[in-house]
């Protein structure tokens, strides 16, 4: 595990304040894996034995120096691959494949709480610069609610909203056609004030 917490660590050494400046599109697929990955490594060392939580720590804290530095846009366009992602490559070098898979529920929801804390801080002017990627991560979002998994779900009602409460122009679009997943969260006692935190912010359009 030493050396495991040592490579975190020279991750969040070799961060700067300069170096998410001018990423290109690989880069910043790079850049949304290596966030999946300390996402993934921040909740093995929640859920699994003691000896994991020295390098769940050190995953946190270089997220929090990741998200501290890198430009909204980029943390914006990283978001759809960290949803969509099914393989966590960068962690399966420190730990079996078995403890990886396990967690990567826990990835897709650690994304969407970012959306939910970020994206309402998002200057106008550069939402608006991202409005294509957002509703990308809308459509992507809605599938993942139409799997009906109640802990998901919750998350992905919680990322919509931060959305939705403070939507662009052309977001509404993306949002209104999503309503019928979103409706038919009211299913389950446990979503329906979520849902309605959704739908709300519509009713204005």
């Amino acid at each position: 595990m030493k050396r495991s917490r040592a490579l975190v660590t020279l991750i969040s050494q070799g961060i700067q304040s300069d170096t998410f400046v001018h990423l290109d599109d690989s880069a910043k697929t790079l850049l949304g894996s290596l966030v999946s990955g300390l996402i993934a490594l921040a909740n093995v060392g929640d859920t699994t034995a003691n000896r994991f939580d020295s390098v769940g720590a050190a995953a946190q804290k270089t997220l929090r120096k990741i998200f501290t530095v890198m430009p909204a846009a980029d943390f914006v366009q990283t978001i759809p691959s960290m949803l969509e992602s099914e393989n966590l490559d960068v962690c399966q070098i420190m730990y079996p494949r078995l403890i990886i898979l396990s967690v990567l529920p826990q990835v897709k929801i650690g994304a969407l709480n970012l959306v939910s804390e970020r994206v309402p801080k998002i200057a106008d002017h550069v939402r608006q610069d991202v409005t294509v990627t957002v509703i990308v991560l809308i459509e992507i979002t809605i599938k993942l609610l139409a799997k009906e998994n109640l802990l998901l779900s919750t998350h992905c009602l919680r990322a919509l909203k931060a959305i939705a409460s403070t939507m662009v122009s052309k977001e509404e679009v993306a949002l209104i056609a999503a309503l019928p997943t979103i409706i038919g969260a009211f299913k389950n006692p446990d979503l329906v004030l979520l849902a309605l935190d959704v739908t709300n912010p519509l009713s204005y359009v």
